[in-house]
């Protein structure tokens, strides 16, 4: 990945995500969905600012009395409505969840969508690693941001006020085994900083090209060989691996591309791995870790593998 197309791209998704709050550039156009959406505008809360969240009930919910399990994904603007999403490129996940569902292949699950907000990077960035790093790098990740992260609270929000909600008002199977988590890029960084920080209420989660070096300055990210950057990124493996949920209870997907920023990962990745084999997780099992050549870092890359994270989180 040459210097000149990485600040390209990381220009033109900051700007994006910045001016459109990870919204779509235009409207256009989407078929019926299956199923039905429901939207729960600025919930609020006492960790995080007021913000959408979105409900996908699944075709044959409402004419039944059985429980759903539940996932939660990050960044909710991008996953179904093509008015909102970044670039006009939803994920589809109501569609292919509705398709898996339909085949057989995943258990009955319910959709919870939680938007982003302008706060994005302070919400989803890792606060207990940020917070052990040494003050000139807590400067380079923030950037030009304002605030450190607080991800803490993010984190709690889900946890202490959103998932109770949704249990209160939706037919779901509340246990830990019914319980998960998705997101890509920082989505997947927080999917997984959430699980490992409440392990007794989420059972796996799925990373899609997690932005282990979580700074978006394009000063550290423009060398796949930074020191900052790879300091800034190690430092939240190792609290990883203070912190490993148990592998008997537990399940994790990872995946990454080959190229734009997706190029960066493979080493933080490949640390991972051998961190979570030593710690008892066996691929194909409780584990799962994918590299899909060609994919690039954007929701067109994510929607086209979407089958591959959502079989391994949601198996009968």
């Amino acid at each position: 990945m040459t210097t000149r197309l990485a600040l390209r791209w990381i220009s033109m998704v900051t700007a994006l995500v910045a001016c459109a709050g990870g919204g779509s550039l235009a409207s256009a156009a989407q078929p019926d969905p299956p199923g039905r959406v429901v939207h729960h505008e600025s919930f609020p809360s006492k960790f995080v600012s007021p913000r959408r969240i979105t409900v996908w009930l699944p075709p044959g919910y409402e004419k039944g009395q059985g429980r759903y399990a539940v996932l939660y994904m990050h960044d909710g603007q991008n996953l179904i409505d093509i008015t909102r999403s970044l670039a006009s490129q939803p994920w589809g996940v109501d569609r292919v969840l509705a398709r898996l569902m339909s085949d057989g292949r995943i258990r009955r699950t319910l959709l919870v969508g939680i938007d982003n907000s302008a706060t994005r990077w302070r919400d989803y960035a890792p606060q207990e690693p940020f917070e052990a790093l040494p003050e000139r790098l807590q400067g380079l990740a923030k950037g030009n941001l304002d605030g450190a992260p607080w991800s803490d609270g993010y984190a709690r929000f889900i946890v202490d006020e959103l998932k109770p909600f949704i249990d209160a008002h939706y037919r779901t199977r509340t246990d830990r085994a019914n319980t998960f988590l998705m997101g890509s890029s920082m989505g997947g960084l927080i999917s997984l900083y959430t699980l490992a920080r409440y392990p007794e209420t989420f059972g796996a989660a799925a990373c899609l090209s997690t932005h282990w070096p979580y700074t978006t300055n394009p000063d550290v990210l423009r060398s796949a060989d930074s020191a900052d950057a790879t300091e800034i990124g190690m430092a939240t493996i190792d609290w990883l691996g203070a912190h490993v949920p148990a592998p008997a209870a537990h399940r994790l997907y990872f995946d990454h591309g080959t190229e734009f920023l997706d190029a960066l990962y493979a080493r933080y990745q490949t640390r991972v791995d051998s961190l979570l084999r030593a710690r008892g997780y066996a691929d194909g099992d409780n584990f799962q870790s994918l590299v899909f050549e060609g994919a690039t870092h954007n929701e067109k890359s994510w929607s086209e593998r979407l089958d591959t994270p959502l079989l391994f989180l949601l198996r009968p």
